[in-house]
This record gives C-alpha cells, structure tokens and sequence, in this order.
C-alpha cells in the first residue's frame, strides 16, 4: 500500500513540481491553501503533510499547529523561500520534522521520506555479502521478510522468514529445503527484500544454523567435484599499464603468485591492442604515460567496454586530477609507490563471488556485526535525512578503526551514528582513514552504545513529562515574535463548516448521492424512463437539458453525469466520473483507494487490473489504485 501525501502551496508550479517527481511513488494529494488542506484531513488519514510557509488567510505555521492539535501522528515538512532562522527555530520546535529552503532539493526529500516512512531501522545498499551472512542479518532483523536470489543464470529463488525462522523457499519449480540449498549454492548475484507474502505453505521446520550448515557441506563437496575440471587459465585477468617496465614487473610477480593472470603493457597503445583481443575485468593503468595518457586511456576503455574496472596510478597526485579520474569513471585512485596488499586487497572484492542489493528496516548494529565477521575493509556511510547528518565508519578486517560525524571522530563519532534511529547506510570505496582513532573491540562498543540508547529513551521521557506540563504563558521571545496562533484555522472551519451547512440546505446537489442497488440523482435504473430523466435533470441542470440527454450526458455545474438508456428508452446504466463530489450511500466516493471498496461490500463479483464488480455497482482506478470512476448497471452479470 502506498503511503499518502498532502502537498500544501498557493504556488501552483511548486506543488507540480513536487507531484510529478513524487507520485511514482506515493498518492499525492495538492492544494493551494491549509484551509482545503485541513478539510482534507478531516475526511482521511496522510502520513506526511507538506506545506509552504507563505500562503494567503492561514500560514504554514498556524497550519503546523493546527496539524499537531488535530491529527498528531501525521508528520509535517515545511518548506519555504524566506531566509527565516526565527521561522526554521519555531517550526522545528512544534514538530515538523525538516525545514526545506526553496526550491526544493527533490534528492533531500526523497532521502527524508525514505527515512521517515520506514517503520524502524535502515534501509541500505549492500555490496560484496556473502548470502550465509545476509540471511542470518534478516533473521536477527526481527521482520516477515521475503527476499528474492537471483543468481547469474537469471532464475529467481524466493526464501520466505517468519518470526525469525526460515519457513518455506522456492525456485525453479522446487519448493522446501531442496529449493533452499539450491539458492544457497548460488554463486553471485543480487537479492531484494520484496513486500511480505503468506506462502501457501510452510515447508521448512529446520532451525537456520542446521540448514546453514548443510548448504556449507554441499557447497564444499561441490567444489571438491569441481577441482578436476578447473581449467588450467584463470579467469581472474588483470592489465597494468605503465611506460615504467619496473612497476608491471613488481604487479605482475605479486599477484601472478596469487592466482592472477597478468597482462603487461608499456603504453596505452598496447593496452587497446591487448584488450580487443582479451576480455579482461580489471586495468591498472599510470596516470603519466607518453603518446597517450592514463585519463585518456580511461576514456577509451569506458567507451569500449564501460564494464570494465578502471584503477589509476600516479607518482604525481593532485585533488583536481584524482576528482576527474573519478568523473570520467575511475573505480579508484593510488599514489605510487603502490601499496600492494591494499591495491590486492580492493581487487580482490572486485573478482570475489559474494551477493550485493537493497534492503529495508535492518538494524545498523546487525550490520556492523556481521560485516566484521567477513574480515573485510569495509567503508560504510551512514545518513540520517530527517536531522540533515551523517557519519563514516572504518572497518579494517574485521576491526572497527575510525569514525566520523560531522566534528566528532573515534568513539563519540561511533556512539552518536548509532544515535540515529532511522536512515539509510551504503558501502563506499575503502580508503585508509588518516588516522586510527578507535583501538577498543567492537562488542564492547556495540554494549555500551546500546547502554546510551537506552539512557537517551529515558531521559526522552522524562522531558516530554516535563513538556507537558510546561505553561503556554512561557513562551519563548522567539515563538512571539513569530506570532503563530493555534486556534486561527480553526476559527475559519468553524465559519466555513456555518457556510457549508446553510449552503447544503439551499442546493439540490445534497441528493446527489449513489445508491448501491440503483439509485442516483432521484433516477431508478432499469425503471426511469427518458421523460422523467429530462424532468429530474432539469433541477440539477442550469444549461440546456433536452441537448444534452441527445449526446446521454447530463451535467450539473461541474459534474459530469452519463447516462445510457436501452432500446425501450429505460435508463440501463449510470456512471460518475472524476468531477463527481458526491459519495455512494456507504460512503465511497471519487479519490478513494480501491482497497476501502473491498471493506465495504467484500469479495466482488469480478476483479481485473482496471477496477472490481459487484451486482450492480462497480469502481474503476487508474495506475495509483485510486477510483475515477464510479458506474451503477441494471444488468446482472
């Protein structure tokens, strides 16, 4: 189900803008002004409200304070063009979660509502995990998951875990603890965390360490079937390319004795001839080379096969060379003299066979747990989109080394990342940190964080209990000056709601509702006939009746109502289309997600993609599930 959002600016281009980028992937809702806002929230529930400060009749910030007094769960961005701390500091202070300068950075808010609408923990982009180490990460997550495994064959592989334990897998027509060892013999590929469906049946009762450790044995037995048939030629190619025959030589000799095949080349010129007749994965390559050099040779090679990895080699460093390196594509960047375990080190990430994908609602602690376990160097940023922070934690095999957030470093940095309750985390290139920072185990950091963060709900506690019973006659200088009124929006729906009724009453448009079994607008299906339609329509209609029953649409101000008759001239089907205002008798209406229908009058009689049927009553949805349509038949299907 998609979470809804209301987009609240009297600037039409804002809130266009705002739609057209978030609709893909949730329900927008747009209005000019917090009273329409207001109503809206009355009639349905919006996770997330986001308003302009700047608006005629109500501002932003009495619509903010209307918001946390009526509807206190839904959460509140606010945006604006003033250049306003006093505004920034009020705001922040009476609950909206971030304050957004115009124009909008769209990646910003796609990062804040990503955080903000998981339900706990991170979401993340993980690289290089080895399939054992991430399933035992989404068991410890605490969540029904289905992850889908697809593998280099493209066969997708489903593992369904309920209440921390491995309850049925599937793939390729296998089904159980067979489909769950074939997964798991999956060399490399990707994985996601797909929305949680009920198998049919649970078909694995087996504990996780069991199943483990029978997909370790015949992994293991595999590959001792295997040792006969490996073919003499590695596939593990790497190029160096460098006009200093030394540096090659010392490359070639480190890593050919590691299993590498090496290619050699003195010039950036031999390098295009070696690698249009090798496939090869990985060139190291100088930066300063005669004829041609090192970032033109990139250029070449990311023209010729953009799958290739890149690594760049200088004696001659710059910031301006090493950021336009990676511009143009390089995967990364060493000073001469090369360090050959850190250079082995990152290849050899480049060739493993591990897993990489997306991720949501993981514990960070899980994470950095497991990560240590792998023994690799691990470079992970952590963001925290709603507070606008971030941090880096250094993991060099195995071992927590190095932290930063924003000026902290070493253990304080550590304890405030995991601070953060909900974001999201990725793996960056490693690079040394310049300095160590952290020599304590990482157990023992992870305890005493969790200590922190216990603390820290407490003393939250404490002060909202303090909070509560503070007077509103302490207010602060900076509230006052902002002059914010609580009780101003409310004031005009309560004017509105008097206008509204004495309205109602006067205008026929109250009979306009649907009727499931076959009344609207005064008119019966399947019994009116075209006579007394022309005589209904005359009291809704102010244009020219008779012309419109000719083309079978009636229309009431802006509501568009179409009615077809059968042969005997008796109405045999109404329909409403997206201007209609008014509800069926049970309280659907226009802008409804389809997914209420089913609460009110349960199984339909037909579903398809385009909208459910029942006897005489069927809504139609566009692409967001949302009905556009609302059709009342006289004919049973």
């Amino acid at each position: 189900m998609k979470h809804k959002i209301l987009v609240v600016d009297d600037e039409e281009i804002s809130r266009l803008i705002l739609k057209k980028h978030l609709a893909k992937e949730y329900l927008i809702t747009e209005t000019e002004s917090a009273i329409e806002a207001a109503l809206l929230l009355r009639k349905e529930d919006f996770s997330v409200v986001i308003t302009d400060i700047n608006m005629p009749e109500v501002s932003g910030l009495d619509f903010l304070l209307w918001i946390k007094k009526h509807s206190i769960k839904t959460n509140v961005l606010i945006m604006t063009s003033l250049n306003s701390k006093e505004a920034e500091n009020f705001a922040n202070k009476k609950g909206a979660l971030r304050f957004f300068k115009k124009p909008v950075n769209l990646n910003s808010l796609d990062k804040t509502l990503n955080s903000l609408l998981l339900e706990k923990g991170f979401s993340a982009n993980i690289e290089h995990i080895t399939l054992f180490d991430f399933i035992q990460m989404i068991i410890l997550s605490d969540k029904n998951r289905r992850v889908c495994v697809s593998g280099a064959n493209n066969i997708n592989g489903y593992i369904y875990i309920k209440n921390n334990k491995i309850i049925h897998a599937e793939i390729d027509g296998l089904y159980g603890e067979v489909a769950f060892y074939k997964i798991m013999m999956l060399q490399s590929g990707s994985f996601i965390d797909t929305d949680w469906i009920e198998p049919l049946e649970s078909t694995i009762t087996l504990p996780y360490a069991f199943l483990s450790m029978e997909a370790a044995r015949m992994i293991d037995e595999q590959n001792y079937k295997n040792v006969d048939n490996v073919v003499e030629k590695t596939d593990k190619k790497i190029l160096v390319v460098d006009d200093n025959k030394i540096t090659p030589m010392i490359i070639n000799d480190y890593f050919s004795k590691n299993g590498y095949q090496v290619f050699v080349a003195n010039s950036a010129i031999e390098g295009v001839e070696i690698l249009k007749q090798e496939f090869i994965s990985v060139v190291i390559t100088d930066l300063h080379m005669p004829e041609v050099n090192g970032l033109e040779f990139l250029a070449w090679i990311k023209s010729y096969n953009p799958k290739t990895h890149v690594i760049i080699m200088t004696g001659e460093s710059s910031e301006e060379i090493k950021k336009f390196a990676y511009q143009s594509g390089a995967l990364n960047y060493f000073e001469k003299p090369v360090n050959l375990k850190s250079l082995e080190s990152f290849v050899n990430n480049l060739f493993s066979k591990k897993f990489s994908g997306n991720v949501k609602e993981i514990s960070l602690f899980d994470f950095i747990q497991i990560t240590s376990f792998s023994r690799k160097n691990k470079l992970i940023s952590v963001s925290d989109p709603i507070n606008n922070t971030s941090g880096l934690l250094y993991l060099k095999e195995g071992y927590l080394i190095h932290a930063e957030f924003d000026k902290l470093h070493g253990e304080n940095a550590f304890f405030a990342i995991t601070q953060i309750e909900k974001g999201s985390f990725s793996e960056l290139e490693w690079r040394e940190p310049s300095v160590k920072t952290i020599h304590s185990i990482l157990s023992s950091l992870i305890m005493k964080a969790m200590k922190f963060i216990d603390e820290k709900k407490e003393s939250d506690k404490i002060r909202a209990s303090m909070k509560e019973n503070l007077s509103e006659m302490e207010l602060s200088l900076t509230e006052k000056t902002i002059k914010a009124d609580t009780n101003s929006l409310e004031r005009i729906l309560a004017q509105k709601n008097t206008l509204e009724k004495i309205k109602l009453e006067q205008d026929p448009i109250k009979k306009m509702t649907i009727y499931e079994f076959g009344i609207a607008l005064e008119i019966t299906l399947n019994k009116s006939d075209r006579k007394y339609v022309l005589e209904v329509m005359k009291k809704y209609s102010q244009e020219n009746v008779d012309n419109q029953l000719k083309n079978h649409i009636i229309t009431y101000n802006d509501i568009s109502v179409t009615i077809i008759f059968n042969e005997h001239n008796i109405v045999e089907e109404i329909s409403f289309g997206q201007n209609y205002k008014g509800s069926t008798n049970c309280g659907v209406k226009i802008g409804d997600t389809i997914d209420k229908t089913l609460k009110v009058y349960g199984k339909p009689k037909i579903a398809t993609m385009r909208g459910y049927v029942w006897e005489n009553i069927s809504f139609f949805i566009n692409v967001y599930n949302v009905i556009e349509t609302i059709r009342l038949r006289s004919a049973s299907l």
